[in-house]
């Protein structure tokens, strides 16, 4: 419509603006804000319902603008107005979309993360994919595949797709269990809240696949959920898994390299607690406590992934 137009030339062009590290005026933040307001008032009620074709360049164009307007330079603890309605307005054309659309926004939010990283919206966006996985999974169980394709088909989605699909969840995963990525230079520490949001999605769906009684389960939802934990583990025909040695084997030593060191500068601080005796630029000892509660929650949720035979 003519207010999706309008916005997506308004937004690409200051996105443009942003990528090229120009900074916006006050009005330019006001209108953001009154563009984002706009789309979560039009858009919050439309669950699912505008399909693939409705995203079209513009639209798609206005989507990758709110991406831009997530990654703005943070100065505080607190998330500026627009980032955090930006956020908001991403998750609601998400919920707004049909399976078959989002399917192909999430494509598109994770492609755009590997040219322009930034560690908190990949998290957040990880974790709505897993709840986007779940809400369609837990809909293939309770009506069944066929009935789940059929509500695509009555939006005229003619080439239906859906999160659960091996053909879409395994090139997906592949892309984002990753460590450490082409696309950032940064410590592990520095990327904690995604690892954490992957882990845990790694964790979900195998402990929701044991849990399943797949021989009570209709044979297609026995098989979805097969196909699902095969894609997420990344196991190939002979039942070996690269999520392992590609993601979580990465993870594993860095974390122990990591939690050595500032175990040993904890040590230093409580066996010396003369500041002077320490080497300029080391960790205070509220520091290495800090840090080690992190990297003890990555450690943890790598030992529930035991059970699994994933570490």
């Amino acid at each position: 419509d003519l207010f999706t137009t309008i916005s997506a030339v308004f937004m690409g062009d200051l996105a443009s603006k942003i990528s090229e590290n120009m900074p916006t005026t006050l009005t330019q933040n006001r209108i953001i804000l009154q563009v984002e307001r706009r789309i979560l008032a039009l858009f919050s009620q439309k669950k699912g319902n505008l399909p693939r074709r409705w995203w079209g360049p513009l639209p798609l164009s206005l989507f990758e603008s709110l991406q831009f307007i997530c990654k703005l330079p943070i100065s505080s603890q607190d998330l500026p107005p627009a980032t955090k309605l930006a956020v908001d307005c991403i998750e609601c054309l998400l919920c707004a979309s049909s399976i078959t659309a989002r399917c192909r926004l999430f494509t598109n939010l994770f492609n755009n993360l590997k040219t322009h990283y930034h560690c908190g919206l990949r998290a957040h966006s990880i974790t709505l994919l897993k709840n986007f996985l779940h809400d369609t999974w837990l809909q293939a169980c309770q009506s069944g595949v066929p009935s789940l394709y059929s509500g695509e088909r009555q939006l005229n989605e003619n080439e239906v797709c859906a999160p659960f699909e091996r053909r879409y969840l395994l090139p997906l995963c592949k892309d984002l269990f990753r460590f450490p990525l082409a696309e950032c230079k940064e410590s592990l520490l520095d990327q904690f809240s995604w690892l954490m949001a992957a882990l845990n999605f790694i964790l979900y769906v195998n402990i929701r696949a044991k849990n399943m009684n797949t021989t009570l389960c209709d044979p297609a939802v026995a098989s979805l959920t097969a196909k699902v934990l095969q894609s997420v583990n990344m196991t190939d025909e002979q039942g070996k898994s690269f999520l392992k040695s590609s993601f979580i084997k990465n993870i594993t030593t860095e974390l122990r390299q990591l939690t050595d060191r500032y175990t040993m500068a904890e040590k230093e601080h409580l066996t010396s607690p003369d500041p002077k005796t320490f080497a300029p630029g080391a960790p205070s000892l509220e520091e290495c406590r800090l840090t080690l509660l992190k990297l003890n929650l990555i450690s943890n949720t790598l030992t529930r992934l035991q059970e699994f035979q994933l570490v």
